[in-house]
């Protein structure tokens, strides 16, 4: 993967990354105060990066905010903040995949520059246009032009926004090791969605389960 489509495979890493990392730091809370703080802090930094119009690290924290470790927690979201709740559904609006991300594609025609795209978007239009012809045999010369036709397109959206630049912002080299130092193994993944289910289970365990408990 890394020889073939490093930035690809290092976009791809830092999104599953900061999912694992949210869901950590919540999990891991000491109190079910911190850990309000803490799905508060996370809500008000996917606010602030969709500001930036960093819509692939927004993506990242949000699927980690309704992931099923973290949504379930009922009791903790109760005690967020009515005005942050707002935020939080607000901001899950661009991302909802109905009408194949229509709400995130039209914010995307209208959004100046620079913008950092949910490359996953992107992806999945590529495989689907391919997907759509026939064969490599079978096409014809219209139907290598038309496949083209769709490709470049995509290509040349996803080059708009890798071109585009944040002169404003300043390089912070700690907050930059901070997140390389952000590591978690492909393979590890299933283990720790295992064990972060657990963990909320732990911190507000299942009704049903306290009774057959008793």
């Amino acid at each position: 993967k890394w020889e073939k489509t490093p930035n690809i495979t290092a976009l791809t890493w830092r999104f599953n990354s900061i999912t694992i990392m949210v869901q950590k730091d919540i999990l891991e809370a000491v109190s079910s105060k911190q850990r309000v703080k803490v799905i508060s802090r996370y809500i008000r930094l996917a606010m602030k990066l969709h500001d930036l119009n960093n819509l692939h690290s927004e993506f990242a924290v949000l699927s980690a905010l309704h992931s099923a470790p973290i949504h379930r927690l009922k009791k903790t979201w109760k005690m967020v903040s009515k005005k942050e709740i707002v935020l939080f559904e607000n901001a899950t609006q661009l991302f909802l995949p109905e009408g194949n991300f229509k709400n995130l594609r039209l914010y995307l025609e209208t959004t100046k520059l620079p913008c950092v795209p949910f490359l996953g978007l992107y992806l999945t239009d590529l495989v689907l246009t391919d997907a759509a012809f026939p064969s490599y045999k079978k096409m014809t010369e219209d139907n290598f032009i038309m496949r083209d036709t769709k490709l470049d397109k995509i290509i040349l959206s996803l080059k708009k926004h890798q071109e585009s630049h944040y002169p404003q912002i300043c390089c912070n080299l700690d907050i930059q090791n901070f997140l390389n130092s952000i590591h978690y193994e492909e393979e590890s993944r299933k283990f720790l969605e295992s064990e972060f289910f657990r963990l909320s289970l732990v911190l507000e365990p299942n009704k049903t389960a306290k009774k057959m408990s008793l």
